[in-house]
């Protein structure tokens, strides 16, 4: 599609050769460009806010953090990020450009794919984030829409992650959404993003890298029914069916469900403690399946939110349990012993 020529396009247009457009969204365009001085071809994506929109600042605000969290990152399955900068009412970041699928139409169109090839797309995936997360980021909208497939020295599943627009530095109270409001696509939301906690870490991330595999391997989504809200809601109260559960007659490569499972656990403490952790797990299954099996139990929950065994639970139920009755026990003495003293009296 040839690019539409706008007013405010003149200053971008200094720099950049809009040759056509790739996709829009919201108030954002994206556009195949040319780089004047250099002549590379780059991916632009323009925002032009409203100048009467009340959250002019803040949408400005977003949209240059959106660029500076972006331009950190330097690991070769993350779009890089060459230049950024805001004019009145316009934006724009200059990024990569790749000749590329994105994983959602493969998915829509050959689903189920193969194991294998799966498993070396999660992994690059893993890469990009284990390098995200290391510098505090977490990317928080990590679905197939944002993973382009392109083809890379004879690689034709070579990943390349996009669109950290809502990305969210850990750590920090910098909140560049709305407040009160849930972020993320409902499919791939983790329950704890669905129930606004502020406490948002990796393991979000990982709860939609699994979501993602399991449709890739599946065709169908862990929760799939009803409206977005209905689907959100079930995922903070029921426990995720497992894809044997979903596609009657699935065959899948052993062990290779656990690990699945595992990402997509209702519970964040039960999930993988760090994408670190899940691509260890994911090379093990590549290489032997059992040893991925053997290479999960040594992975523990992170530090400081260790789950409660069952004995464990047993043994602090007992002594619940015995407290209460010493307690019990006391109450009666003492109450003995007052009408004792009454009837004396």
């Amino acid at each position: 599609m040839k690019a539409e020529k706008h007013p405010t396009h003149d200053i971008i247009e200094a720099q950049f050769e809009l040759l056509d457009e790739l996709g829009r969204g919201g108030t954002s365009t994206v556009y195949r460009a040319k780089e004047r001085e250099t002549g590379d071809i780059m991916a632009v994506k323009i925002i032009i806010a409203d100048d009467e929109d009340a959250d002019h600042m803040r949408l400005r605000e977003r949209f240059i953090e959106e660029a500076r969290v972006h331009a950190r990152l330097q690991h070769p399955n993350t779009i890089s990020v060459y230049a950024y900068d805001g004019h009145g009412n316009t934006f724009f970041i200059a990024m990569e450009y790749v000749d590329a699928t994105p994983l959602i139409d493969i998915i829509e169109k050959e689903a189920p794919l193969e194991p294998e090839r799966v498993v070396h797309i999660a992994r690059q995936i893993c890469g990009s984030l284990t390098e995200a997360h290391s510098n505090g980021i977490i990317h928080r909208d990590m679905k197939p829409e944002n993973v382009l497939i392109t083809n890379v020295d004879g690689d034709e599943n070579y990943v390349k992650i996009i669109d950290f627009g809502l990305a969210k530095k850990v750590g920090t109270n910098k909140h560049l959404t709305q407040a009160g409001v849930a972020v993320g696509s409902p499919t791939f939301m983790a329950p704890e993003q669905v129930e606004l906690r502020k406490d948002l870490d990796e393991r979000v991330d990982i709860y939609a890298l699994g979501a993602l595999i399991y449709g890739a391997l599946s065709g169908r989504a862990p929760f799939d029914t009803g409206s977005a809200i209905d689907r959100m809601i079930d995922k903070t109260e029921k426990p995720p069916p497992t894809m044997s559960e979903k596609v009657p007659g699935i065959v899948l490569p052993d062990g290779l469900e656990k690990i699945v499972m595992r990402c997509i656990a209702r519970d964040r403490d039960e999930r993988y403690p760090s994408m670190e952790a899940l691509d260890r797990v994911l090379a093990a299954w590549q290489g032997d399946p059992m040893t991925a099996e053997a290479l999960e139990t040594e992975i523990a929950p992170l530090p400081g939110q260790k789950r409660i065994s069952r004995g464990t639970k047993l043994v602090l139920l007992s002594l619940t349990m015995a407290i209460v009755s010493l307690m019990a026990t006391s109450i009666l003495i003492a109450i003995s012993a007052i009408a004792f003293l009454l009837i004396s009296a």
